[in-house]
């Protein structure tokens, strides 16, 4: 199932790109206001465009510099190194560094999807375990899965991380963890539960899954330090126009910006914002204790970062929440009447699509 989500998926978000390709508009000035933008081919009615192409976008651009150039430039020590890596190592299989993106994000999502199944299935019906990965895969900003971002490669390892922890597999639980650190600063969620479980395990050697989970932030920063580059939390308030506040402040500020501005953005990120938070606290005697703590804890991490130079104090955390994957377990169960989940995958499909379509115009960065 988690396969042929993935390829149909693929093949739905690609032809979508040739539809929409002769309404899009290229507007140099707009493309340039982005970074690594300056090389970037105009569109063109070409079979690599509409499959490659037109997806070089915002954090794409950043990750094949990284695979290309590695950390030469300061600003980009935000961006973990494993995906990458990855990247770098298919690059000579491939056409080219954004195609190599593509397809490890293709891989990723389907092994995220299909250890989601796996996971949930511990807990749950195998009926509510589809349905839980059809919306994690259909979830609105969910199309950012088949981008080349590195977002579906961080929920993999996290989940394959927990079912490993719950299946009582330690080294593998924190091998998978420790990947997930060196995907994204977000891979850290996993440790708090890992250090929950092995605790109630009882057994000592359980504590190497939470301890090689923070080894690989650990390697990362130390790596960043002996190569004299500044660490990611420093380069974000200075070249990324971010802050770090608590999260009600954050909030606050964010409502602030909705009332002054009206950024339709703003609108889409508190929608998304209650929608995993309410699922998180209605359905909380509905989940394992240690998803409650995973979910609450990554809430609070996203709401860390504030953007303090745009109208947009949110920005991306409607992808950011994507790895909540509790709450596709809640929303599943609570679609059980038959028919009701497949009359909300149009309306599911069509709100991805128009998410893509700003997302190829330079316009939203997802």
């Amino acid at each position: 199932m988690a396969f042929l989500l993935t390829v149909a998926l693929r093949i739905f978000y690609c032809g979508f790109a040739c539809v929409y390709l002769p309404f899009l508009k290229y507007v140099p000035a707009a493309v340039r206001s982005n970074d690594l933008t300056e090389n970037l081919p105009p569109p063109a009615a070409s079979l690599e465009y509409l499959l490659v192409g037109m997806w070089s976008r915002f954090d794409t651009l950043w990750y094949q510099r990284i695979a290309e150039h590695g950390y030469d430039l300061a600003k980009s020590v935000v961006f973990y190194p494993l995906y990458p890596l990855a990247i770098r190592l298919l690059n000579g299989f491939v056409p080219s560094p954004t195609a190599a993106a593509l397809l490890v994000a293709s891989v990723a999502i389907f092994l995220a999807l299909w250890g989601l199944h796996r996971l949930l299935l511990l807990d749950y019906e195998p009926t509510v375990a589809r349905r839980a990965v059809v919306l994690a895969a259909l979830c609105p900003f969910g199309c950012v899965f088949w981008a080349g971002y590195a977002d579906g490669l961080l929920l993999g390892l996290i989940v394959w991380s927990f079912y490993w922890m719950r299946r009582g597999k330690w080294p593998t639980a924190g091998i998978l963890a420790m990947f997930a650190a060196l995907t994204k600063a977000a891979g850290l969620l996993a440790v708090p539960v890992l250090l929950m479980l092995a605790w109630r395990s009882g057994k000592r050697t359980a504590l190497v899954a939470p301890v090689l989970g923070v080894a690989g932030f650990a390697l990362f920063t130390g790596w960043l330090r002996f190569q004299g580059l500044p660490t990611s939390s420093e380069v974000y308030g200075a070249h990324w126009g971010t802050a770090t506040v608590f999260p009600l402040a954050n909030l606050a500020a964010a409502a602030t910006a909705t009332i002054r501005y009206g950024d339709p953005r703003m609108f889409v990120h508190w929608v998304m914002l209650f929608s995993f938070a309410g699922a998180l606290w209605f359905g909380r005697r509905r989940l394992p204790r240690e998803y409650v703590v995973y979910g609450w804890v990554a809430l609070g991490f996203f709401l860390l970062k504030q953007r303090v130079d745009a109208p947009v104090p949110l920005e991306s955390l409607s992808r950011y929440l994507l790895v909540i994957f509790p709450a596709y377990a809640l929303w599943a169960g609570w679609l059980s009447r038959p028919g009701l989940l497949v009359a909300l995958v149009p309306a599911l499909l069509l709100l991805n699509c128009l998410l893509l379509a700003t997302f190829f115009e330079f316009e939203l960065f997802i």
